[in-house]
């Protein structure tokens, strides 16, 4: 009995010890999350109003394609970047009806100008037998095909890339489809296929050094294949090539079949779609908080056709006085700010009497997506959750859910407005330009070496800038603009914290200047700022040593006033910029 004590202890140890290294992985895969999430919000975001927007057909053709590869980012960010998620067997298939020849579109649109960039041939063969309307996880069956084909054109230097979609009869209302993609690449050795669905294995490293990845992808499309009860099978020849084909049970939902596939990719250019609102609400009245201005440069911009009277916030404190001098119907609540994160600031919403909105619902709003956030942030008291990047339509569809129902009203007929373009623009309304206006400050950007249209900016990168904000002069105006007002407010902020010694406020507020600094091409000062967000997360992580704790504070106390230094000569630049568009 004593023996078999010493062995339960052991073995209790051990799993103490096991939970104990997942956590700083799982709170890494947090942070990363959020990480990039914020990027992709501002891409989705502002490529959406390009569709709603525009009228070119080829612009919008474009966008579209660019709207298919975020969400297949987005999809891959949330799988790779939850590995716990699979590690723990928590991942689960969302399966529904999906039409087979959009989902083949969309893989087409993202890898062809991919192997085009290679000067690869990309052949697409499609049986025109195959039923079209079909019932499984679409997401899943594409996150397993990109993988396949993204592989494929990243081996193959010369050559052709072939993406070809066949089925085998199973049943009346069953069939096996296959998903083959051949290449013309390394191929892969005979010792070396075993080791292809292992994690993050890589081999004839000698010969592949120059070619990125993690070699984890294989792995995770493995684990999705064996989830939906498919199997992968690989033959290949060193040297010459390789096919990958993945065989999955999928039920058959209709009788339309999928045709031919080269007219469908033809016609698509024509049936681009405009975007419709799906309600207006002009006496409805929402609050979104957010520290980041892009973040809510988008949100703003993607509830303007729904008329809705929308205030912002940039802070826990800015959004508690608004409440209390203001009554809301709806709040989108950001998570992760300075000084009050959401959580607290919904807390202090809940307890403070002067809140005129309070019992209005509470939207979370956060790039925090990894498995159990939706639970924690229902359990501290919010309403409902809104993940970044924001989905138009999903933003659309929660306001119709917790508006007033009285204050929705169906949008007006297209017989009872003007033209779309009559809606208020973007950003224009914010500096009230005119045509030649803006065709200068494009006319300035897309010629930025010309010293006579920009002055000399040290720390400011514009082609940077631009590339932020989707190649939108007037867009990147406004961001500027947002950046240089607020300096002094965010400056002060981030003295005080340093002051103070408040490490944890410190690290949040550098770690928005990295982001923000970034986004309008200010390179070294947000290097600076991301070398401090190091620094402070070594102080209060609980996991590091004194050591590290006494080396993060010593960095930061050496090299804050040149950061700081740094930040205020971004702005300089940024000003002068302004001043001469």
């Amino acid at each position: 009995i004593i023996w078999q004590e010493s062995v339960n202890l052991q073995l209790k140890a051990s799993a103490d010890t096991a939970v104990d290294a997942v956590q700083p992985k799982s709170q890494f895969l947090a942070q990363m999350s959020h990480e990039i999430r914020t990027p992709i919000n501002a891409v989705i975001g502002m490529n959406e109003m390009i569709l709603r927007e525009c009228r070119d057909a080829t612009i919008t053709k474009y966008a579209n394609n660019v709207a298919t590869a975020s969400e297949t980012l987005l999809s891959l960010i949330n799988d790779i970047l939850d590995f716990s998620k699979i590690e723990s067997g928590k991942m689960e298939l969302v399966e529904e009806i999906y039409h087979l020849d959009e989902l083949i579109e969309n893989l087409v649109n993202m890898i062809r100008p991919r192997a085009e960039k290679k000067n690869l041939e990309f052949k697409v063969e499609v049986d025109e037998t195959i039923p079209n309307e079909l019932f499984g996880d679409s997401v899943r069956i594409r996150q397993v095909v990109v993988n396949f084909l993204t592989n494929a054109v990243k081996y193959t230097q010369v050559g052709r890339v072939t993406f070809i979609v066949s089925k085998e009869d199973k049943s009346a209302d069953e069939i096996m489809l296959h998903f083959s993609v051949k290449d013309t690449g390394i191929g892969i050795r005979d010792e070396d296929k075993q080791k292809l669905f292992h994690d993050f294995e890589r081999f004839d490293s000698k010969k592949n050094k120059n070619i990125e990845g993690t070699g984890l992808g294989l792995a995770i499309t493995s684990k999705l294949v064996n989830m939906m009860k498919g199997s992968i099978d690989v033959a290949s020849t060193y040297g010459e090539g390789s096919t990958f084909t993945v065989i999955l049970p999928q039920k058959v939902m209709g009788t339309d079949t999928v045709g031919s596939f080269e007219q469908k990719m033809e016609a698509a250019p024509s049936k681009q779609e405009v975007y419709k609102v799906s309600f207006i609400a002009p006496e409805a009245k929402i609050l979104v908080v957010d520290d980041n201005e892009m973040n809510l440069l988008v949100a703003t911009s993607l509830l303007k056709a729904t008329q809705i009277q929308v205030d912002t916030a940039m802070s826990g404190m800015s959004a508690l006085k608004k409440m209390a001098d203001k009554k809301y119907d709806l709040i989108f609540l950001d998570q992760m700010m300075p000084s009050l994160d959401g959580i607290q600031t919904l807390h202090l919403a809940n307890k403070m009497e002067e809140n005129k909105s309070k019992g209005v619902p509470m939207i979370a709003l956060t790039a925090n997506a990894i498995s159990g956030a939706k639970e924690m942030f229902l359990k501290e008291g919010f309403t409902d959750y809104l993940s970044k990047p924001i989905d138009a339509k999903q933003m659309e569809a929660m306001l119709m859910t917790y508006l007033p129902i009285d204050k929705l009203h169906a949008p007006p007929k297209e017989d009872e407005v003007d033209e779309f373009d009559d809606i208020q623009q973007m950003i224009d309304d914010s500096f009230n330009q005119t045509d030649d206006q803006q065709d200068d400050i494009n006319e300035s950007f897309s010629n930025n070496d010309d010293s006579d249209k920009l002055p000399n900016l040290e720390y400011i990168n514009v082609d940077l800038g631009m590339q932020y904000s989707a190649g939108m002069a007037d867009m990147y105006k406004n961001i500027l603009i947002m950046f240089c007002n607020l300096k002094d407010e965010k400056r002060i902020k981030i003295q005080e914290a340093f002051e103070t010694e408040d490490w944890q406020n410190y690290t949040t507020l550098v770690h928005a200047l990295k982001s923000t600094a970034l986004s309008i091409g200010g390179e070294k000062t947000s290097e600076a700022a991301k070398q401090l967000e190091l620094a402070g997360k070594m102080i209060i992580s609980g996991s590091t040593s004194e050591l590290e704790k006494q080396q993060g504070t010593e960095y930061i106390k050496e090299h804050h006033d040149e950061a700081m230094e740094l930040y205020d000569k971004l702005v300089e630049d940024g000003r002068k910029l302004i001043d001469n568009l």
